[in-house]
């Protein structure tokens, strides 16, 4: 069964939705500066976390939204942003359209910290509105304990991330373009605007890149598996009151 919402076409789809499936998941994120990290990072990684997912949840995957609210790292090149009231207003309206398309369960996927508050919006609005419901999911916040597990400390463009990333794909990292003193962390007190570092670490010393695709792997291979479960119990139970 296709699950990749884009490939299909309308004939297609209405086989599927929603007598097949009616859940979907749909990936948000952002293009901001990741250290040696594709621009693309928080788009690429929750569109691979859906396609892992979606078998197991029985869902298709719609297509990625690409553009989000990026603050602190507008000082590197390459990164772009769109404002917290156009990012709200876009997600909720894209989804309300997955409902009227037939899905009754929509889980955002959200690839990045600053989309945070822009996305709780979202499931009220779903409810209110169509009687759908939603799971928001921040991949790298449920995965965080893996994330220690593996790598001691996490971080934007940290080990956490990299690694995820590069399991997506390792041609999206360029190591030669790493250099440890350009990891970066907030000093107690300071808030610098913009961030003086595109790499962030989460704890001061802790979740420095580590560039290896073996170990990237089998932590997402655990991260993927632990989103799919506590994902299926929350929709288990939602199926059991419907």
């Amino acid at each position: 069964m296709e699950r990749t919402m884009a490939r299909l076409n309308w004939k297609q789809f209405q086989k599927l939705v929603p007598g097949k499936t009616n859940r979907v998941l749909l990936p948000v994120g952002t293009i901001e500066a990741h250290g040696p990290g594709a621009l693309g990072t928080d788009a690429f990684i929750p569109e691979y976390i859906c396609q892992k997912l979606a078998g197991p949840l029985n869902a298709m995957v719609a297509p990625t939204i690409p553009y989000g609210l990026t603050r602190s790292l507008m000082g590197f090149s390459g990164s772009l942003t769109v404002s917290p009231e156009t990012l709200t207003a876009y997600v909720k309206e894209t989804a309300l359209s997955l409902t009227q398309a037939g899905f009754k369960y929509v889980i955002i996927m959200n690839g990045h910290g600053g989309n945070n508050d822009c996305l709780k919006p979202v499931g009220p609005y779903l409810w209110q509105q169509n009687k759908a419901r939603t799971l928001i999911v921040h991949w790298w916040e449920a995965s965080a304990a893996i994330g220690r597990k593996f790598f001691k400390g996490t971080g934007h463009a940290g080990a956490d991330e990299l690694a995820a990333l590069m399991a997506v794909d390792p041609g999206l990292v360029a190591k030669e373009d790493y250099q440890k003193q350009e990891v970066g962390d907030y000093p107690p007190g300071m808030t610098p605007y913009p961030f003086h570092a595109s790499m962030i670490l989460n704890q001061r010393g802790l979740g420095y890149p580590v560039f290896d695709v073996s170990k990237a792997r089998k932590y997402m291979d655990e991260a993927v598996k632990l989103i799919s479960e506590e994902a299926r119990t929350i929709l288990n139970a939602w199926e059991k009151v419907d």
